[in-house]
């Protein structure tokens, strides 16, 4: 039992020598009263690496017009989801934009809050027959909604919004397109058969935006955005949003944008 208490002393005066010989020796780095020590240094190569920090984005220095901020503030809207804060700036410049994110992350304010401010920057009057800005989407459902929230984000502005899709009166859009529209959204097949009755006309179309693209490609419709898109102007605005980016939407993409910015948030997007 003396050599266990002998045996474990043994292990445990070396540090404490070591102790006694390092305050014996220590320069007024470590002795001496507390104003005369000096700061300690950190060694970078045992900290940890510093957070970074990001200035937070706001609607407003993103460059949108007073009445639009404040639709959105009477929403209690203040801080843009990553996709808004990336898109807006583009789409207010004019640039085509691919967008890939996630259903559910804001894609719709982000093509149409900028989208409001453009067109009523411009102050063009939309020609009977004509729209001035196009979002095309895949389901009436959607469409539906994209164009509740238009209504709602230009209730500050006379911009005019309709919507053409499957399962309406084909005779009614006949009427909503007669006087021209700001912002129309539809349904590929609904715009096709408008466009085949010279119902609705492209020539004046100054924003497209294909919304939830994927969806569009996978439902059959390539085909008829291919002839949609051809029918538009060189000078048109085109912003094309996705949840995913598989490839025979990437092969669409060289066909229907001309050098877009493009902005994934989403890593699985080329799934």
């Amino acid at each position: 039992m003396q050599r266990d208490r002998t045996h474990l002393g043994s292990r445990i005066s070396g540090p404490r020598r070591c102790l006694e010989r390092l305050i014996a020796s220590s320069s007024p780095i470590t002795r001496g009263a507390p104003h005369s020590r000096r700061p300690l240094r950190a060694n970078p190569a045992r900290c940890a690496r510093p957070l970074k920090v990001f200035p937070i984005t706001t609607f407003q220095s993103l460059g949108l017009s007073q009445p639009v901020l404040d639709a959105l503030a009477s929403k209690n809207y203040t801080t843009p989801t990553p996709i808004q804060a990336q898109a807006i700036p583009t789409v207010l410049s004019g640039r085509d934009l691919l967008g890939i994110a996630q259903t559910g992350t804001g894609k719709t304010a982000a093509f149409m809050l900028p989208s409001i401010d453009r067109l009523v920057a411009s102050g063009k009057k939309a020609a009977p027959g004509r729209c001035r800005m196009l979002v095309i989407a895949p389901t009436r459902e959607l469409a539906a909604q994209i164009a509740e929230n238009a209504k709602f984000y230009a209730r500050g502005s006379r911009l005019h919004v309709a919507t053409v899709f499957g399962g309406t009166s084909i005779y009614k859009n006949k009427q909503d397109m007669a006087k021209g529209v700001d912002i129309l959204v539809c349904t590929p097949g609904r715009l096709v058969d408008l466009m085949e009755n010279r119902a609705v006309s492209l020539d004046a179309t100054e924003i497209l935006v294909l919304d939830e693209a994927d969806q569009m490609m996978d439902m059959g419709f390539s085909e008829d955005m291919d002839r949609l898109v051809k029918d538009l102007g060189e000078s048109v605005a085109r912003w094309l949003f996705s949840a995913t980016f598989p490839r025979h939407l990437q092969m669409a993409v060289d066909r229907w944008l001309d050098k877009p910015r493009e902005i994934r948030l989403d890593t699985r997007a080329g799934s």
